[in-house]
């Protein structure tokens, strides 16, 4: 038991530590790999508006799926997350949206594009754009998700509960090297 019990692993999900676990009959014994981490830190929504027109907008975020992330960055609702604590962050944003024309989004940190992705199929319909990055923030940074078209339409379909048509949700990672 000495050489397993107690061990720790790390993982792409986390720091683990080997356990030992009884079996049905309460006398062999099985070793698992259990997570030493805490709840994770993430934040899942979106905006609750369809996004409409032409040109860039920002994604709104005032629709809210669950958030265990208030000790490591602030939801206003207006779609901008600032940090709180520096560290690797994954975010992800997507939406339906409706053109005949161009349809890009990105995700902008400060303002400046981290991830872009554009779609064109040359006709009218619901396409899907979006964007899924892993990125150092430092304290104080904030990070948004922007879509736009060129000829108006939906940018984006409001945000549901059920997990259709537009979402955005940051994930902490871990944090940055010393």
């Amino acid at each position: 038991d000495a050489g397993r019990v107690g061990v720790l692993r790390w993982t792409a999900i986390g720091l683990e530590s080997c356990t030992k676990s009884h079996k049905n009959d309460n006398v062999s014994f099985t070793y698992v790999w259990t997570s030493v981490g805490g709840v994770p830190v993430i934040w899942s929504g979106g905006c609750t508006s369809h996004g409409t027109g032409s040109g860039w907008q920002r994604y709104c975020s005032n629709g809210v799926d669950y958030n265990t992330s208030s000790n490591y960055f602030t939801t206003p609702g207006d779609g901008r997350f600032t940090f709180k604590v520096s560290g690797y962050y994954r975010v992800h944003s997507w939406a339906d949206g409706y053109t005949g024309s161009y349809r890009r989004c990105a995700l902008r940190k400060n303002g400046s594009d981290i991830a872009y992705s554009h779609q064109y199929d040359g006709h009218s319909g619901w396409q899907q754009c979006s964007n899924n990055q892993v990125w150092p923030f430092k304290a104080g940074d904030y990070v948004e998700g922007w879509f736009q078209t060129d000829s108006g339409g939906y940018l984006w379909h409001s945000w549901n509960a059920a997990g259709q048509h537009s979402r955005m949700q940051i994930t902490y990672v871990g944090p940055l090297p010393q």
